[in-house]
């Protein structure tokens, strides 16, 4: 592993200046004593329609401690990723401090993660119909703010999720924006939603504006009560994330990774939203599904037989 580099606003520090980042006077970034830990923070996503790749060029990603300064490391495991090779459960690590000992983070309480992206033409693109176009990202950051813990000695496994299907967005013309559509999910809380969805379903799905997707929902819900990204009625809740079924022939398939553990509702429907329009989304096929941490749960889609 090549040296790391870790910065704050003030500029590079060794191990023993990490020290401050925590808040002043030797405190960890939850206020204690200096005590230090891990991070490991590998990305994932849900794959966009028509796309090939989406190539992201990452050039730092910077912490925030709850009561401290924050800390920006540079030097990531990977740093050209394309997130269409992470599907369905499978991940890249981007950064791993574990075994440098350069690179401890204060223990403790951390406020947000944010991610710098390359603003360099070029360095960030998508693949569509076999033509490459610049993907930029506003202020050349993707900020995610939600809390996280790094515990004492020990090492916290988070993956970030990056859902392309809700974060591509299509301006004008040949113009794709990537706007932060992100979850951060603890490695050790998290299951698999997978199964199949009938080839005569996928085939009813032949009118112009028409595409199988699969959609999840947390808790257990009607099918009045599901609505698309940026339902804007009370009445509706959004899914937490969807994706497309896979194949050419008989079943098609599909795959959901790193999903906390917790009680779904998993929706079908051929008319899923564009993540553009707060539209109506009319669902065929609802059930409901319990996913437990480290495990595979099934849901296949089948037509209804009356």
């Amino acid at each position: 592993m090549s040296s790391k580099k870790v910065i704050t606003a003030l500029g590079v520090f060794t191990l023993s200046s990490l020290t401050a980042c925590g808040g002043g006077g030797g405190s960890s970034a939850s206020g204690g004593a200096s005590q230090f830990g891990d991070l490991n923070l590998s990305v994932t996503d849900a794959p966009v329609d028509d796309a090939s790749v989406v190539n992201v060029r990452f050039e730092a990603v910077t912490v925030k401690p709850k009561n401290g300064s924050s800390v920006t490391i540079s030097d990531l495991e990977a740093t050209n990723i394309n997130l269409l090779d992470y599907t369905g459960g499978t991940s890249r690590i981007l950064l791993q401090t574990e075994g440098d000992a350069n690179l401890q983070l204060p223990a403790g309480e951390y406020n947000w993660i944010r991610f710098d992206v390359s603003d360099t033409e070029g360095d960030s693109y998508i693949v569509i119909d076999g033509n490459q176009y610049d993907l930029t990202v506003p202020s050349g950051e993707l900020k995610l703010n939600t809390g996280f813990i790094i515990p004492v000695d020990g090492v916290a496994n988070f993956t970030v999720d990056f859902d392309l299907r809700h974060s591509i967005v299509n301006s004008t013309g040949d113009t794709y924006k990537l706007k932060p559509v992100l979850r951060l999910l603890d490695n050790t809380l998290v299951g698999t939603l997978s199964g199949t969805v009938d080839g005569a379903l996928i085939a009813d799905c032949n009118g112009p504006d028409d595409v199988a997707a699969v959609y999840l929902f947390e808790g257990t819900l009607t099918e009045s009560q599901l609505g698309d990204m940026g339902s804007t009625t009370s009445e509706e809740v959004e899914p937490i994330i969807t994706v497309a079924p896979s194949g050419d022939a008989g079943d098609y398939t599909y795959a959901i990774g790193f999903v906390g553990a917790g009680t779904y509702t998993v929706a079908y429907t051929c008319e899923p939203d564009d993540s553009e329009a707060d539209d109506a989304v009319s669902f065929s096929l609802v059930q409901a599904a319990v996913i437990t941490a480290e495990n595979t749960t099934i849901v296949n889609f089948t037509p209804v037989v009356l």
